[in-house]
Parts: structure tokens; C-alpha cells; sequence
């Protein structure tokens, strides 16, 4: 039983590690699906960070339709959402990513994250799910700070997708379930790191275990 399990999630952790091929085909597909708003993005002048910004104030924006008119919520939130998913492709498109718009990024997906958690718990009426927040936000905040090299995409698409579809129960559940997974794989990826991954070609990418980074911090 232990094996399969370790099994188990040494397969789900060769999936998202941010050197597998599979999402950086994934990341290309979406850079080429989405050139052309990325040409017209660059002609007009704006840049990655004005991108992350616009997402915000759409999302913030859109907390104010949760209670009085749904539709109107998952309008804005999908904008949102939408600024999400460009701002990450314009900055390699136009070859303008920096730190800032990075750590940026991050801090924007989490705001918004959480505030769309207690939103949808409080509209709900179910407000334990509140903890799906604190222990993603821990999650998410811990495998950036130690430089895990694990690819954990937005918790808020997790939540967002299921709730577009009139059912943030299920939404709710569902992060909070995907904050569990992730907070697992994070603890089996500091102690026992995967040693390498098969990467195109013969080629292999090694790491160390993310606890021996965390200790050269302190």
C-alpha cells in the first residue's frame, strides 16, 4: 500500500515539476493560441505588469456583483482570470520578465485567491472552507519561498472554473481537496526529492532537496 502511494505521487509530482516537457508544450501551445492578442498587446504599448494589474482591478471589480447579480461576477472574474493566463505569455513574448512582475503575479493570484474563498464561503453560507484558503496560501507561499522546483498552477482557476458553472460548492471543495494533494507532494518533494527527470533527448535535470535550501536560508 505505502509503495503505490509513493508511486502515486511520484508520478503527480513528474507531472507538474517545472522542467517537465509536458508543460512547457503546454506553455508554448498557449503562447502560440494567444500571438495574436500578444502582437496587439506590444503595438499598443502595454506591458506584462499593466496586464497583472487590469486582472486585479477586474477581479477586485468583481467581488462587488457576488451578492446582487451573479452572472455579472463570473463576467469580471473571468476577465480576470483571462489577465492571468496573458500577462505570463506577453512577458516572454516580449521579452520583458523581470522579478517584480514575477513576485507581482504571484501576490495577485493570491490575493485574489483568497478573497474569492472567503467571498464564495461567506455566499455560501459555509464558511469552514475559509481554511481551503489558509492551507493553500501556506502551500503556495512555502514552495515559493524554499525554490521547489514543483509547477503548482493557480489554485484560483480551481475554484473559478466550477463556480462560472453556478457551483461554488463544488468549487470550494474542490481547492480544498487540491490544497491537501499539493501540501503532500510538497512534503514528499523536500524530504524525498525525485533525484532527476528524463527531459527531450538523453538529457537530465537534477536538483537538490528543497530542505537543503531552506537551511542555507537561515
Amino acid at each position: 500500500m505505502f509503495i503505490y502511494l509513493k508511486k502515486t505521487i511520484d508520478g503527480i509530482a513528474h507531472l507538474i515539476r517545472a522542467e517537465n516537457p509536458i508543460i512547457q508544450y503546454i506553455r508554448q501551445f498557449k503562447d502560440l493560441v494567444l500571438k495574436p492578442i500578444l502582437w496587439l498587446c506590444a503595438k499598443l504599448g502595454i506591458t506584462p505588469t499593466m496586464i497583472t494589474a487590469i486582472g486585479l482591478f477586474f477581479g477586485l471589480f468583481s467581488f462587488k456583483f457576488l451578492f446582487t447579480h451573479y452572472g455579472l461576477f463570473v463576467v469580471f472574474m473571468t476577465l480576470s482570470a483571462f489577465c492571468d493566463l496573458l500577462d505570463g505569455s506577453f512577458a516572454r513574448y516580449s521579452n520583458q520578465s523581470s522579478t517584480f512582475g514575477h513576485k507581482f503575479d504571484f501576490m495577485v493570484d493570491h490575493i485574489l485567491m483568497i478573497l474569492l474563498v472567503v467571498a464564495l464561503s461567506i455566499f455560501t453560507q459555509q464558511i469552514f472552507w475559509c481554511a481551503g484558503a489558509l492551507l493553500f496560501s501556506t502551500v503556495l507561499f512555502f514552495n515559493h519561498r524554499i525554490g521547489s522546483p514543483l509547477k503548482i498552477p493557480a489554485g484560483r482557476q480551481t475554484i473559478f472554473i466550477p463556480a462560472a458553472c453556478a457551483l461554488p460548492e463544488l468549487g470550494l471543495a474542490l481547492l480544498f481537496l487540491y490544497a491537501i494533494i499539493l501540501a503532500l507532494l510538497l512534503a514528499k518533494e523536500m524530504f524525498y526529492p525525485l533525484q532527476s527527470l528524463p527531459l527531450q533527448g538523453n538529457t537530465t535535470c537534477k536538483h537538490k532537496s528543497p530542505v537543503l535550501n531552506l537551511l542555507e536560508m537561515v
